[in-house]
């Protein structure tokens, strides 16, 4: 999947899955920027104009939820039509119909298949 000219941020507050989804998008031709707490990646979405946004729901402090919101109260310009995807490995704690109601354009099961993950994002931008 060629996810060359794309611009993808993600927010995760564990390094391991940061660089695996950095890697992964970046062999995809994706140009990535990674943020560790949800305040960085609200900065970013403001500094970087991604594409589409990724972020894990569980996070100290401000988590994925926050960020969503936060995001979506950003000039429209800046916040409306940006896909924000939740990425977790509590699927059981956040039904995919809660994530939906609550602003996301989609969810991504933690552990990520790296291999998978190109064509996901390609799906969800291309959703728009």
């Amino acid at each position: 999947m060629d996810l060359s000219g794309l611009r993808v941020l993600v927010v995760d507050d564990h390094i391991d899955t940061l660089d695996m989804m950095r890697v992964a998008l970046e062999l995809c031709g994706a140009a990535v920027m990674v943020s560790n707490t949800a305040r960085e990646g609200l900065q970013a979405v403001v500094r970087y104009g991604p594409d589409i946004v990724l972020s894990d729901l569980a996070m100290p402090e401000e988590d994925g939820f926050w960020l969503l919101d936060q995001v979506r109260s950003l000039r429209p310009q800046a916040g409306e039509g940006l896909p924000v995807i939740a990425v977790t490995a509590h699927a059981r704690r956040y039904g995919y119909e809660e994530i939906l109601r609550a602003g996301f354009n989609g969810l991504i099961r933690k552990p990520v298949d790296p291999v998978s993950l190109c064509d996901d994002v390609r799906g969800f931008v291309d959703r728009g």
